[in-house]
């Protein structure tokens, strides 16, 4: 008697999880403010306010070369499988990385946010990747017949041993199969994860991350593969392939469409009709999939992104052809835009915006002189509609700079160079005794950043010697934090901006910490059983946060005028970030200068934090993560994947809280 053929399990419709088939989540916008119901076998529930309270994440490890694992900065959020057709094995590559972060007990649930913001695409762009044993990249998507993203679907679960594993099933298919070599399987699991069985979840906002490549203002005549035409028709596949994967998973609360693409200057995308256009095009293939998740796009601090009156070309441009001429664009009485000037006033990104919230990228505290929140103001008194507004990344650099590195620029010479090093200067080396990272200076005789300290006692009479740092040299950090045991006084060391050259110093800068803002926070670093590092950049985060609080949409307590926020996404998690080693660096004498490591460079020094908690620094982007990052089971030259596609030993970074991390711990819990 023949062996009947295992019964396969019941397929879910494309985009529904399958642990959690019957669960999905509906977002909308209700009077100005961002709601959230529960829905379960189709049924929504009653909608409830959503405040963002959330971190930007990109959990790229040390030491990364930018193509190991797709771009931007890598896709770390799937499963893989390997082999063919009922050999198909499933390769759980990145979980350590979850369960560090997002986990029952991952730092990011212990945070208390209730979201996350990606910048990795979860997919493998194909014009980034080589056919295995090819050197030559993949076609884009476009005009591309073998590549059918909308067909694929995610990974179907399948029982066995009593568990349920994840593996490849296309919709319709009778057996399980290898995917294509460049998709990315599946993202279900990391989901899955997030969302916790509904229990405090923490929603997921994707990428498709469009680059101003997309853009002929930006990209007019680029070699054939490349044309921006090709390059908009793989971000409306990524787009469309996207919603209708997870376009009903119910950790997903919507998708980020593009991120700091309003280029700036007169020949910026955000002047051109077609840059709004076409951010609206892809927020409508999402749409397709995923109805009932939100859409936005990211934008730098700059306010002329609003302010500049549209233009649009006369015809459609075409790759290295001359660009057509441009005309102005209006608004008439009807809300109609046209190019008659007469009785109609200019037209501006917000008449054609067509995504449900904005993100604004500020790295300040906002206030009613904030363009932004001037611009908010100004619109909510005279009644225009406005998408509601988040702050999709606010934050703080926790390493500090005083001086100015003579003849290192960034670009050429430095670009997106080795991080080998962590804030002041050091390399990590795995000591497999006592299974720690050991630190080493690693780079002699340049500039690098240091990681402010945590707060530090002495005395009045100590802190005010001329001698203190040449008698504390370890104390020479931006944004000292010192605690003067005999005053009770809390003290900020600001640092003063040298003039590159000037072998002369200035003298010590310090501003008094107000104790009945600064106070309460301070006593709790100063006296946990474990100080973390960086006190002073805190204090500034935390002025930051609470500036943000005092325009709370929804908040009873703030005036209704000045209600204009959704709520924050703290840039970042972590300082993984750029972490990759450029392969087009290999000059030896560049990589161990400063301008070998990415966004060390001759940059202004400029004040950071509120007035009364102000520091100088550089933008050393690097270090904005509310965690510090260590390698484990490797040095940090060391790559941190292996051949096989594995994190090397199987094991994440380590992640260290530092003292923002419980500013917005403290914030969050609010």
């Amino acid at each position: 008697m023949a062996t009947p053929p295992p019964t396969l399990p019941p397929q879910q419709p494309i985009g529904y999880s399958g642990l959690y088939p019957d669960a999905d989540t509906a977002w909308s916008i209700s009077n100005g403010q961002v709601m959230v119901a529960q829905v379960a076998s189709g049924v929504a529930g009653t909608p409830q306010p959503f405040v963002f309270k959330g971190v930007r994440y990109q959990p790229t490890p040390l030491d990364i070369n930018g193509g190991a694992a797709g771009s931007p900065m890598g896709d770390f959020y799937y499963i893989g499988m390997q082999n063919p057709g009922t050999d198909a094995t499933t390769m759980i590559m990145y979980q350590p990385i979850w369960n560090r972060d997002v986990g029952p007990n991952g730092l990011i649930r212990k945070l208390g946010a209730n979201n996350i913001g990606v910048y990795g695409s979860f997919n493998m762009p194909p014009f980034t990747l080589s056919a295995p044993g090819n050197v030559t990249p993949v076609v884009p998507s476009a005009g591309n017949a073998a590549i059918d993203w909308t067909a694929l679907g995610p990974i179907r679960y399948v029982p066995a041993n009593g568990q349920e594993y994840p593996t490849y099933m296309p919709e319709g298919a009778s057996d399980k199969q290898a995917p294509p070599y460049w998709y990315h399987y599946c993202h279900d699991v990391f989901l899955d994860m997030c969302w916790n069985g509904g229990v405090d979840p923490i929603y997921v906002f994707l990428s498709v991350g469009v680059s101003a490549t997309a853009f002929y203002s930006v990209n007019p005549a680029p070699a054939s593969g490349y044309q921006y035409t090709q390059v908009q028709q793989y971000y409306l596949d990524a787009a469309t392939w996207l919603g209708q994967s997870y376009g009903h998973h119910p950790a997903l609360a919507g998708f980020y469409v593009t991120n700091e693409t309003n280029q700036p200057g007169t020949s910026g995308t955000y002047a051109y009709r077609e840059y709004w256009d076409f951010l609206n095009a892809v927020g409508a293939a999402l749409k397709q999939g995923a109805p009932d998740k939100l859409t936005i796009a990211a934008m730098q601090d700059d306010i002329a992104t609003l302010q500049t009156q549209l233009s649009q070309y006369v015809s459609t441009p075409n790759p290295a052809d001359p660009a057509p001429a441009t005309e102005s664009l209006y608004v008439d009485s009807n809300g109609n835009i046209t190019t008659t000037a007469a009785n109609n006033r200019p037209a501006y990104a917000t008449d054609v915006y067509d995504l449900d919230l904005w993100g604004w990228n500020l790295y300040a505290a906002p206030t009613a002189l904030t363009p932004i929140i001037a611009y908010l103001s100004q619109r909510k008194a005279a009644g225009l509609p406005m998408a509601p507004v988040v702050l999709s990344e606010i934050g703080i650099p926790q390493a500090m700079r005083f001086t100015q590195v003579d003849g290192v620029g960034f670009g050429p010479l430095g670009g997106n160079d080795p991080y080998v090093a962590n804030p002041n200067g050091e390399q990590a080396t795995w000591d497999s005794t006592t299974g720690t990272a050991t630190l080493s200076p690693y780079i002699k005789g340049t500039v690098l950043g240091q990681e402010s300290l945590a707060v530090v006692t002495s005395s009045s009479t100590d802190r005010t010697s001329p001698n203190f740092f040449t008698l504390n040299p370890g104390y020479n950090a931006g944004g000292l934090v010192v605690y003067e045991g005999d005053t009770g006084d809390y003290w900020l060391f600001q640092g003063v901006p040298q003039v590159p050259g000037n072998p002369t110093p200035p003298p010590p800068s310090w501003v008094q910490l107000d104790a009945t803002i600064y106070g309460p926070l301070l006593d709790d670093l100063r006296t946990a059983k474990h100080p973390p590092a960086a006190a002073g950049p805190a204090v500034a985060l935390y002025a930051y946060l609470q500036a943000a609080a005092g325009f709370q949409v929804g908040n009873d307590s703030v005036a209704s005028a000045n209600q204009l926020l959704q709520g924050v996404q703290v840039f970042e998690f972590s300082d993984e970030w750029y972490k990759w080693m450029d392969p087009s660096v290999t000059d030896a004498t560049t990589i161990q200068t400063a301008a070998g490591v990415h966004d060390f460079r001759d940059a202004p020094i400029a004040p950071w934090g509120p007035a009364n908690a102000q520091f100088y620094t550089c933008w050393e982007e690097e270090w904005f993560g509310l965690c510090s990052v260590l390698p484990v089971g490797r040095n940090s030259t060391d790559p941190a994947i292996a051949t096989d596609g594995w994190l090397t030993g199987g094991v994440a970074d380590q992640l260290t809280p530092r003292a923002s991390y419980t500013v917005v711990q403290q914030f969050f819990a609010q």
